[in-house]
């Protein structure tokens, strides 16, 4: 079984230093998006409160679709199975 991973990032606008990390991940006929947000400025992480929330075309939620950090972490991250 063979994995394929490709790998984005973004740096976004916001109050903070932002980005905004999109892994694809394939194996066998499963695709796995992980869409992870972190602080770009060195040594900084998300505060607490912070909050990743994913939406479809259609700007739906669905189930699962983001995350809260409950204390200052590193990275908030989203993972969507297709």
């Amino acid at each position: 079984m063979q994995t394929r991973t490709t790998q984005k990032s973004r740096q976004l606008r916001c109050k903070r230093s932002c980005g905004l990390r999109i892994i694809s991940t394939s194996k066998s006929d499963t695709t796995i998006w992980r869409f992870e947000l972190y602080n770009t400025a060195p040594g900084a992480a998300i505060p607490g409160g912070f909050k990743l929330k994913l939406l479809t075309e259609n700007l739906q939620p669905f189930s699962n679709n983001g995350d809260i950090a409950t204390t200052t972490i590193e990275q908030l991250f989203v993972e969507v199975i297709l």
